[in-house]
């Protein structure tokens, strides 16, 4: 979880760092994302980036927590929108896999 001094951040800079933390994961394997690169990319210093979050394996599961979120709000919004049946909205993703 970040600490306090990152969600206080503006929220340009917030999504500057986390922005180029997602471009990082999509890009690279994870053993390859170094903190090096997160804080060249967003142009912060590296001692910023410690009193944001405890290391990189605090990031990145800052950045899995909030694609869950995301993915339940999509489903949750998706379901109400649709008016779909939960178990059938359930079996077709289940289809898919």
């Amino acid at each position: 979880m970040p600490k306090r001094t990152f969600l206080k951040l503006p929220e340009a800079k917030r999504n500057r760092i986390l922005d180029v933390a997602i471009d990082m994961v999509l890009t690279y394997p994870i053993q390859d994302i170094t903190i090096s690169h997160i804080v060249k990319h967003a142009q912060i210093l590296r001692g910023s980036f410690y009193q944001y979050f405890t290391g990189i394996e605090d990031l990145l599961f800052y950045l899995y927590q909030q694609f869950i979120e995301a993915s339940e709000r999509h489903t949750i919004d998706r379901l109400h929108d649709e008016k779909i049946d939960i178990f059938v909205f359930l079996k077709e993703g289940f289809d898919q896999d």
